[in-house]
């Protein structure tokens, strides 16, 4: 199933686009990219026919590419066999195709392993990110909390006026509450 917003976004796009002049590499990259956004799909290419010969023109993802490369050299795949019968080649499981397409077959294969390691290496990489995160939040919270302690004690005031006092003293000073408290913890400041 596809966004059927985004399909005529793009559609949308490519009617304003297309009748000016471009760059027909360019105007290809963004073609596969937008397939590829509208149809939920890993990957697409764009592989065009030369002299009766398929000639890889671009592609949204290495993977995608090296399949491109692989039916350019091989002159063999679902491109190829679309290209000769004029049909659409649907493939729902290259690994069922591996008599038909053998090099294409074994490609493809590995790309889907690349494809989920690069996926899921992001997905790991997000995650460290957002752990960092926390861990910057939950420090910078309890340096503060420490803050408002100490100033509360030192004006003789409750917590939630000390933390007044920060959040003025920051404010006038173009500073963050992380740095006042900081600033309050270590060095000793008085607000």
């Amino acid at each position: 199933m596809y966004d059927q917003s985004l399909f005529l976004q793009t559609l949308s796009r490519f009617a304003r686009v297309l009748p000016a002049q471009y760059d027909l590499e360019v105007a290809l990259a963004e073609l596969t990219e937008s397939v590829a956004a509208v149809l939920g799909l890993v990957g697409s290419g764009v592989t065009m026919a030369e002299e009766g010969r398929l000639r890889f023109v671009t592609a949204v993802s290495q993977a995608s590419g090296e399949l491109e490369r692989i039916q350019e050299q091989q002159q063999s795949g679902p491109c190829q066999d679309a290209y000769d019968t004029g049909e659409v080649v649907r493939v729902t499981d290259v690994r069922l195709e591996s008599v038909r397409w053998p090099e294409f077959a074994a490609a493809a294969v590995l790309a889907d392993v690349a494809t989920s390691y690069v996926i899921n290496a992001s997905k790991m990489r997000q995650q460290q990110q957002l752990s960092e995160q926390l861990q910057q939040a939950l420090e910078s919270r309890v340096v503060i909390e420490q803050a408002k302690g100490i100033t509360a004690q030192q004006n003789a005031v409750s917590v939630d006026q000390a933390y007044d006092l920060m959040r003025g003293h920051a404010r006038s000073n173009n500073a963050s509450m992380r740095a006042v408290a900081h600033a309050i913890v270590a060095v000793g400041l008085h607000v």
